[in-house]
């Protein structure tokens, strides 16, 4: 019955692997998309990336039930703070090791998925800061739009007007 329970747990943890997994390939998809100013690619990512989080979120339940049902097999006390890695210090060798990898690799991912996240929130500011820079620099504003500096002719005097959209036509 104890293996049985740890069998289970160690399915249900192959299974997170796998989602984890594909989490991190579609979060390093979209940090390519963003990289590449690829705007257009963006919300098919980030749909894809809700539905694996929300398969991931109702896995964890499934993930959490067996890690409970495997401590009472053993005689546990379920706890809100019992893990796999406290688990696994409680069971024999061979299904320890397993165990610990199995965290082993669910921590190494969740790691890579929290870099790749931040990489991708510091890469979209940068692109959004390089899209602000360059419209300020056609329409003569700042970087953010909210004031107008001033603009010159190709003679170098200052224009008395803002630079209209025909102007910005026939500069690029």
């Amino acid at each position: 019955m104890e293996s049985a329970r740890l069998q289970a747990l160690c399915v249900a943890l192959d299974e997170e692997i796998v989602l984890m997994r594909d989490l991190v390939e579609a979060s390093q998809r979209e940090q390519a998309h963003v990289l590449a100013f690829e705007a257009h690619e963006l919300p098919a990512c980030v749909e894809q990336k809700l539905a694996l989080t929300r398969r991931l979120e109702a896995h964890e339940q499934v993930c959490r039930s067996a890690i409970l049902d495997a401590a009472s097999a053993l005689g546990l006390t379920p706890a809100a703070d019992l893990t796999v890695t406290s688990l696994a210090m409680r069971v024999p060798e061979p299904a320890r090791t397993s165990l610990l990898d199995r965290a082993g690799s669910l921590r190494s991912l969740a790691g890579a998925l929290r870099e790749l996240q931040a990489m991708t929130a510091l890469m979209s500011a940068r692109g959004a800061d390089v899209l602000r820079a360059w419209l300020s620099s056609l329409t003569g504003g700042d970087a953010r739009g909210l004031t107008p500096a001033d603009t010159y002719t190709s003679h170098g005097r200052k224009r008395p007007d803002p630079i209209t959209k025909r102007d910005l036509l026939t500069s690029v």
